[in-house]
């Protein structure tokens, strides 16, 4: 617990940056199985994004929610596949400070469990500037990580980190210079891990690692402003 407290304190910065979220409901059947979460899972979901963001200087806000009844939505919504596209041109809104937030079931075929695009593709297609997640990772579904840190993870993404595993163990890997570099990424919640021919451990309670939800709690310093940097950059920011 010591460790926690130490890494969720660091990042105290001058200022704060509220992301505004549109978040939608893609459901094939008016049932839980079928991906008609319950409201209380929603905010749980924003509730939990602000609090691992919280020293980083962003706090999220829900604005609006959208539920649509749409199996070939839910059931296929695949990167780079037209029904995707489709979703995403009718449904998004908002500029590129704006968070779209999607639910569907992508890991019913590429057992997927969320994925995003990076700030620096807003400008190429403005209507792919999201997070898409599986419906049963958010606080109380059914995945076997659904303490709602798959979207955790997937906003980071959206504000510029790369994994931490990213590039194994070349020089720039993630471009976090204190991340330690890392070969594998990491499953389970293992208690101690070491890669590269590094002495320092591998960071498997990073969000940006793929260890279990239950494992993570942290952004390191060097993510922080890097993904602050990228934010001001590419998404007109200030912060």
């Amino acid at each position: 617990m010591k460790l926690k407290q130490l890494f969720t304190a660091l990042y105290v910065g001058s200022k704060c940056a509220t992301i505004k979220i549109y978040f939608y409901v893609i459901y094939a059947a008016k049932n839980k199985a079928d991906g008609y979460i319950l409201e209380q899972q929603i905010n749980d979901q924003i509730m939990i994004l602000s609090k691992a963001f919280r020293r980083t200087g962003f706090n999220f806000t829900l604005v609006n929610t959208t539920i649509v009844q749409n199996k070939e939505w839910f059931s296929n919504a695949i990167p780079n596949d037209p029904r995707q596209t489709e979703m995403q041109r009718q449904l998004h809104q908002g500029d590129t400070s704006v968070l779209n937030i999607y639910t569907v079931d992508i890991n019913l075929i590429r057992r997927l469990q969320g994925y995003a695009t990076f700030p620096i593709c807003y400008a190429g297609n403005p209507s792919d500037d999201d997070i898409v997640i599986y419906y049963e990772t958010l606080p109380g579904g059914k995945a076997c990580n659904n303490k709602g840190h798959i979207a955790t993870h997937q906003v980071g993404h959206w504000v510029g980190l790369y994994h931490t595993f990213q590039d194994g163990c070349s020089e720039t890997n993630d471009e976090v210079d204190d991340t330690p570099p890392q070969f594998l990424p990491t499953f389970g919640c293992p208690r101690a891990m070491h890669s590269c021919g590094n002495s320092r451990l591998s960071p498997i309670y990073n969000y940006m690692d793929l260890s279990d939800d239950e494992c993570k709690f942290e952004f390191t310093e060097g993510q922080v402003k890097r993904f602050q940097d990228q934010i001001r950059t590419y998404c007109g920011v200030d912060i």
